[in-house]
């Protein structure tokens, strides 16, 4: 079903809940339903939502999946630590046998300032390490416990090799796709694809485990690249050759026809029919979704590109260790253009659009915004230049999710002169403005003053898209603008970069979804490491060559 179709609400409040409370688990007051059959059957229920991981810095994939545990026994049986007397709790940072005494484990310390924002500095004792000096002189492998921390998990898997226990707590996160991540990686640092992903690696392992487990998945895939899809579903392929059952959630209508048995369809919180996935079409799903034809592709809009709005030269960006991520980035978009970036996401789509748009410093090169040097401004600047941005995260970027929908719809636009009189916001202005913007983009909202996160995903970037093209921008950056919607709202956006480059806008499109690149763009850029590898116009290169480039096979030769 479509975004605010029903169903979470009936697979989370009605079923789940009431599963658990049949199994004497104490839950929220569940929906109401006269009986739920073969619940005799299943011995345990797992929801896997949307719901982020903890901000925490001591959160971690080490953490998180439990794997620590395995390695602090593997540290304390060596002769080195059995000689010293220390136990497994001498190799964990949460614990004060283990942790730095100056910054508790926390690998920072925090500077309290007056009238300012508090400061984070490396902690001094430890340089960010975490640990106590001696328990960082114990070697496994050649390798000190902060240091087989910081190793990627496939390499800590390779030395563990002969290690069941250590081998089994790191299978879940390679099976899922996730053996280049440190292991110490804080979780506030990842992707939002990579905390999908490491949360699916913690409940796949438990469903392997458990024989009568009903595993739900509510839109699993709502953040996740095309290749980490098809990692999830050869996972969930494999759970179903074991004789484990899957509830499905999804709005995307070729995943549904890939992974599934068995389709219901929700319309408006009613059930409109059951089909076999074998048995039916994208368009005939997609009709009984909306009850209307949809448009699978975007119809096309030529028109001539103007001048050059947004040229980047030469940009260089860093990540949050210090290390580039954007290497030596040079591209334009012109006004009444789509220009797509297309690359396997990971590959510095993140950071390069951050740095578009102020939000990440630019460590070499220049960016120029309708020839005007914008390179060391900051976000108010650049987007008080006639810049819009769609980020990849409307969660985490693009809404305050506990503030109301009208106060979201003027974020950004909340200091121009029709709305203020004085230091306070014109309530009566923004309100007439928050409902031309509900009415004009469908918004599915109860009233203006409803809280954003009380909107369902396709409603909350409809809320995103209009605010970011109110008032005429001439230049949009949007990143990955369809991620988790159904197929009603993402022919809606698409529609409108259309009509948005009709207009006259210049459009940056980042986009991990080779459809969505060679329906609406007009030239390619692929990103592989940071960098643009290869640069095409429309109809010059075909998805399977477009491939190659995305995963490093092939680059161009600069002339």
């Amino acid at each position: 079903g479509v975004s605010g179709s029903g169903k979470s609400t009936l697979v989370d409040q009605v079923l789940f809940r009431n599963l658990l409370r049949q199994k004497g688990i104490a839950v929220m007051e569940p929906g109401a339903c006269k009986k739920i059959q073969g619940a005799d059957h299943i011995s345990a229920a797992v929801l896997v939502d949307q719901t982020p991981l903890s901000r925490s810095s001591r959160m971690n994939p080490a953490t998180y999946l439990k794997v620590l545990e395995p390695l602090r026994k593997a540290f304390a049986k060596t002769p080195q630590a059995r000689a010293r007397g220390f136990s497994p709790s001498a190799f964990s940072f949460n614990s004060s046998a283990g942790a730095c005494p100056h910054c508790r484990g926390s690998g920072y310390e925090r500077v309290e300032l007056q009238f300012l924002p508090d400061v984070f500095i490396r902690c001094p004792g430890c340089n960010g390490r975490r640990y106590r000096a001696e328990v960082l002189e114990i070697r496994c492998f050649g390798y000190s416990i902060a240091e087989m921390l910081d190793l990627p998990a496939e390499e800590v898997a390779r030395l563990f090799r002969d290690d069941e226990a250590v081998t089994l707590a790191l299978r879940p996160l390679l099976e899922i796709g996730l053996g280049y991540l440190s292991l110490s990686q804080p979780a506030p640092t990842l992707s939002g694809g990579e905390a999908q992903r490491l949360k699916l690696a913690k409940y796949l392992a438990q469903a392997q485990e458990n024989e009568n487990l009903l595993l739900i998945l509510d839109e699993p895939t709502a953040v996740l690249a095309p290749q980490e899809v098809e990692d999830l579903f050869e996972n969930l392929r494999r759970l179903r050759a074991q004789g484990k059952t899957i509830i499905f959630i999804s709005h995307r209508l070729e995943e549904v026809l890939a992974i599934a048995d068995r389709v219901t369809v929700l319309r408006r919180g009613a059930v409109v029919g059951t089909v076999r996935a074998a048995e039916t079409t994208r368009a005939q799903l997609a009709e009984m979704m909306v009850g209307r034809p949809v448009l699978l592709a975007v119809e096309r809009r030529e028109t001539a590109p103007g001048p050059v709005r947004l040229h980047a030269e030469g940009l260089w960006a860093l990540d949050g260790r210090g290390l580039p991520r954007v290497r030596d980035v040079t591209f334009e978009v012109r006004a009444g253009e789509i220009y797509a970036l297309a690359g396997v996401e990971g590959n510095g789509q993140s950071e390069l659009v951050e740095a578009l748009v102020g939000l990440r410093p630019i460590a070499r090169g220049r960016l120029r915004i309708d020839g005007r040097d914008v390179t060391h401004a900051g976000p108010r600047a650049i987007r008080l230049l006639g810049v819009a941005h769609i980020p990849e995260d409307r969660h985490r970027r693009g809404l305050v999710l506990p503030m109301e929908v009208r106060e979201n719809l003027v974020l950004g636009h909340h200091t121009r002169p029709e709305f203020t009189r004085g230091p306070l916001l014109r309530q009566a202005a923004v309100d007439r403005f928050a409902a031309d913007r509900v009415r004009a983009y469908d918004v599915r909202v109860p009233s203006l003053a409803t809280p954003a996160l009380a909107l369902s995903g396709g409603n909350q970037q409809k809320v995103v898209v209009a605010r970011e093209f109110a008032f005429d921008p001439q230049v949009l950056v949007a990143a990955q603008p369809t991620r988790g919607l159904d197929i009603g709202a993402t022919e809606f956006v698409q529609q409108q970069l259309m009509e948005a480059k009709a207009r006259g806008m210049a459009v940056l499109l980042v986009s991990v979804s080779l459809d969505e690149v060679f329906s609406l763009a007009d030239r390619i850029g692929v990103l592989f490491h940071g960098e643009v590898v290869g640069e095409f116009r429309r109809g010059e290169v075909t998805p399977q060559e477009l491939g190659l480039y995305m995963t490093g096979a092939k680059r161009q030769v600069p002339a």
